[in-house]
């Protein structure tokens, strides 16, 4: 009697067929599918080189803003007084729109782009007026201004300083009064070699506070 042949296999042609199909079922999708992928890589491609060259005009401007900053030359000017009434600071130099001449009227405050002012209404209280780039050849006038007197007749004593590249330097004392209540101080010029003046308009000197040590 002839034994049975007891041996699996797996691989008859019935799973070969199937295999087979899905090869072939794979390959023509690959076909398929073939100029897609090779548009999407191009589109990836493109968006890329969009990318790269927006951060690089990103990065030049970051470069060009960078040497604009380093170009400007700030100065600030600040002023304190110790009485109960409104003083007020304003500084006054050339500008394409001409600038309001210092008035009772209103308040006035910062008319040239980059310029920035704090305002305090009531003393004993402290105003700064900064200029982010003191261009050279434009003289800048200073004017304090006693705004409101609250009804107080007494004179208001302010003190005075600006801060440069150079140092911290004090501005001549002045007394606001009610028969005097706009005071021209001076005036605060920049050199060409970089150093800022000042020419003063009341009888007082000009002492260092603090000297840079360069």
């Amino acid at each position: 009697m002839k034994p049975r042949n007891r041996e699996v296999n797996i691989f008859n042609m019935s799973l070969l067929d199937i295999l087979t199909g899905a090869l072939g079922a794979f390959c023509f999708m690959m076909l398929a599918l073939f100029p897609y992928y090779t548009k999407a890589q191009k589109q990836g491609a493109a968006a890329s080189a969009g990318n790269a060259e927006q951060l690089q005009q990103q990065l030049e401007n970051a470069n060009k803003r960078i040497e604009q900053l380093e170009k400007m030359f700030p100065v600030t000017v600040e002023i304190t007084w110790n009485e109960p009434v409104d003083v007020d600071l304003y500084l006054w130099r050339p500008a394409t729109k001409p600038q309001p001449e210092p008035t009772l009227a209103k308040k006035l405050g910062a008319w040239i782009i980059g310029d920035s002012t704090t305002e305090c209404t009531r003393g004993p209280c402290t105003e700064t007026w900064a200029m982010r780039d003191f261009a050279r050849g434009l003289d800048t006038k200073i004017y304090y201004i006693l705004f409101n007197m609250y009804g107080n007749q007494t004179p208001a004593n302010v003190s005075g300083l600006y801060l440069s590249s150079d140092g911290t330097f004090r501005l001549p004392p002045v007394t606001l009064t009610p028969q005097n209540r706009i005071v021209f101080v001076g005036a605060l010029g920049r050199t060409q070699d970089d150093h800022i003046v000042f020419k003063s308009a009341v009888p007082a000197g000009n002492p260092p506070l603090r000297k840079s040590s360069t």
